[in-house]
């Protein structure tokens, strides 16, 4: 019931956002700010309020969980392979979007405020230890199906007008550890050091880090409604593959995963429940961002977010009875 009541607020605010961004109250460079606000200030801030307040998480637990994250986000990359020959798309360009949008829920934008309202800030402890892993593989394996998206696109537009295929140019290495070391990794690595190092911060900052981080919530589902203002409702809704994709990724997968850790050994129910928080996601904003930088879909990523975003609102809930929480 705590998480429908939740889902319900979020889908009003949401709603907000929506005629906001149709008044205009809110324009295109206002929604890029805001996105912003929450990547770099109020999620941050979320985190370290988190993982820095008061806790009875020994390091035990808190290296466990740091396995656990990882094996997770493994499982879900490699069952991401069978996204394609599901739905048909293997070989094509749009293919990797699908791919991308079911291998990347949105963990920080809006899986934080969602753990917070149904497990208490204890629960973001372990939520923000989901950002290393999701981080370091979005913008790596992420931005290897964007450039193999491109690849196919280009070879395809190549031999149609009869000519080589161009090859698109590879980022160096360091540019891809500064995309991995971005703020959300930065702040998390900062945290746990904290917290390993038993290093504490002044109570007045923490009390600031827990009043930004609290805007994260509202923030962030009124920058998701004022997107879906520029949604194809019409073209989306009757894209058999969009829905297969939200089948795959918004039922099926954490159902499966729910139960899979179960037998497992998993048992914790505050750890079972952020872990179905996480896999019950919609797709995270950052597949849109990658597939405008490196020449993917962006309309089909865009709508692929956006719907997964507005579906996830009567899913989640139902993914939360489904599975007994």
């Amino acid at each position: 019931m705590a998480i429908l009541k939740r889902m319900i607020v979020l889908f009003l605010i949401m709603v907000i956002g929506f005629i906001a961004r149709k008044r205009e109250i809110i324009d295109a460079h206002m929604e890029k700010k805001l996105a912003s606000l929450v990547i770099y200030i109020t999620s941050p801030c979320m985190v370290l309020a988190g993982v820095l307040g008061e806790s009875e998480l020994t390091r035990a637990e808190t290296l466990r969980m740091m396995g656990l994250t990882w094996i997770i986000f493994a499982v879900i990359v490699a069952s991401s392979f069978l996204v394609q020959p599901i739905l048909r798309v293997s070989g094509k360009p749009e293919g990797q979007i699908y791919q991308m949008l079911y291998a990347f829920p949105n963990v920080g934008f809006m899986g934080f405020p969602v753990m917070a309202a149904a497990f208490g800030n204890e629960s973001l402890r372990y939520g923000a230890l989901f950002i290393l892993p999701f981080n370091t593989l979005i913008f790596t394996f992420g931005i290897y199906l964007m450039r193999r998206g491109q690849a196919i696109r280009l070879r395809q537009e190549a031999l149609a007008a009869g000519r080589e295929p161009e090859i698109p140019p590879k980022g160096s290495l360091w540019s891809q550890l500064k995309r991995i070391l971005n703020i959300g990794v930065v702040v998390c690595i900062i945290a746990e050091l904290c917290f390993f190092l038993n290093l504490t911060i002044p109570a007045v900052v923490l009390e600031a880090c827990t009043m930004v981080g609290d805007m994260t919530g509202p923030i962030c589902m009124i920058a998701i409604g004022a997107a879906l203002s520029g949604l194809d409702f019409k073209k989306v809704i009757t894209d058999p593959r969009m829905w297969g994709v939200c089948v795959l990724k918004l039922l099926v997968m954490p159902v499966a995963g729910f139960y899979l850790l179960r037998l497992c050994g998993v048992s914790d129910p505050l750890v079972l429940g952020v872990c179905l928080v996480v896999l019950g996601m919609p797709s995270g904003n950052l597949c849109a961002m990658l597939a405008q930088e490196f020449g993917g879909d962006v309309k089909l990523s865009s709508a692929g977010v956006a719907f997964t975003s507005l579906l996830a609102v009567a899913t989640i809930p139902a993914v939360f009875r489904l599975c007994g929480m």
